[in-house]
């Protein structure tokens, strides 16, 4: 477990063992996922039987409940590959399965963070990892701390302003909800016509 937490450079809190099992609870909020804080890691063998595929799945769920782990929850087995799902548990649980070769795509990645992260997109709807709506545009309560923003950017009407940001997170509804609230005649234009080098960057000028 050392390894996996030098390697992602996130930090284990505490960790106990349970029979053939050990849980292992981790601080996972430096990896910036939705779904991450303190998020426990179960280690075991595969199940031999359905017994032991229920006393999993109960043990998985007592141990994510006892620590108040908010988010994913995860299951290393001790086999070379992946086990199939354990049907015992839920999707309420938000459980993601790991075997050794998913351990040994992390190890060997050039960024392990963004190959853990493909893991867990591959068990688990990409909303639940990333919690922007990139379908349409951002409005109303999807702007969390939008009205400090807004009286910002409306404060003082002779300065230029410059968002940048990812493409898709709202930084192109951002000056169109302020030209909406504001009851001023400015106006913010946006330069997304950029030199492809600054692809990422959006700037409104005021004029």
């Amino acid at each position: 477990m050392e390894l996996l937490e030098d390697c992602l450079d996130v930090e284990q809190i505490q960790y106990a063992v349970v029979g053939k099992a050990a849980s292992f609870l981790f601080d996972l909020s430096p990896l910036g996922f939705s779904g991450m804080g303190y998020n426990v890691l179960v280690v075991s063998p595969p199940p031999d039987n359905q017994i032991d595929e229920r006393w999993q799945a109960e043990f998985l769920t007592e141990q994510k409940h006892a620590t108040d782990s908010i988010g994913f929850c995860f299951h290393l087995y001790l086999s070379n590959e992946r086990p199939a799902r354990n049907v015992y548990v839920g999707s309420m649980q938000e459980a993601v399965f790991l075997g050794r070769d998913d351990l040994e795509e992390i190890f060997s990645a050039a960024v392990p963070k963004a190959a853990f992260a493909a893991i867990i997109r591959k068990q688990t709807p990409v909303a639940q990892l990333c919690p922007f709506n990139t379908n349409r545009e951002a409005s109303g309560a999807m702007f969390k701390g939008r009205r400090n923003e807004l009286a910002a950017l409306t404060e003082n009407l002779a300065t230029s302003i410059a968002l940048q940001g990812a493409r898709r997170i709202g930084n192109r509804s951002h000056p169109e909800l302020e030209n909406r609230s504001s009851r001023t005649s400015r106006n913010l234009q946006d330069s997304s016509a950029c030199r492809p080098q600054e692809k990422f960057r959006r700037s409104w000028h005021v004029r």
